[in-house]
């Protein structure tokens, strides 16, 4: 279903619906707001989108929601790769799966950024347009990919944000997607 599909539009606003009256008809005590469905299918699905702070606020807090997104992700996602049993302390970072291989090299021109690689083992494949990080604490990072050339893509991204932390820590796990 293409991002406009109407019955995929309504499909969602249902499943939000439902979720609004039942905390409507079964208010429990001390309920906290949830993210709506709607919300997470779009993070997932949607290279363009990015969940608001507040947004990731709920999510972090709600660990329902937090198992849906991960579903979400998971459905969709050509490579998987698992938190790692061990890290370098220096140089490269390189994750492997049997469909990609993701590096972080540090630049030689700048030393404040580095260079993301995503290689796949089938450059035939239908190529990944997202990559979710997720980190022992719930959070989600995700970070639109280029176009890939003969299976290859490569983003230069500051040493110091969220994505090369995420995919420094040898607690995440990786979705490409």
């Amino acid at each position: 279903m293409t991002a406009d599909d109407p019955v995929r539009k309504l499909a969602l606003a249902a499943l939000d619906a439902d979720t609004q009256a039942r905390d409507l008809l079964l208010p429990e005590a001390g309920a906290q707001k949830r993210i709506a469905f709607s919300v997470l299918y779009r993070y997932a699905t949607d290279p363009a989108y990015q969940l608001s702070p507040a947004e990731n606020a709920l999510l972090a807090g709600d660990g329902a929601a937090q198992a849906d997104l991960a579903r979400l992700i998971a459905d969709g996602a050509i490579a998987y790769m698992p938190q790692q049993a061990a890290a370098a302390s220096e140089g490269p970072v390189r994750r492997e799966t049997d469909a990609a291989v993701v590096t972080l090299t540090p630049s030689r021109a700048d030393v404040g950024q580095i260079y993301l690689g995503i290689e796949l083992r089938d450059p035939e494949r239908k190529p990944p347009v997202q990559m979710f990080v997720t980190r022992a604490n719930a959070i989600w990072y995700c970070t639109q990919l280029p176009e890939f050339v003969n299976g290859r893509a490569q983003l230069l991204v500051e040493a110091d944000s969220d994505i090369v932390r995420a995919l420094g820590d040898t607690e995440s796990e990786v979705y490409l997607r």
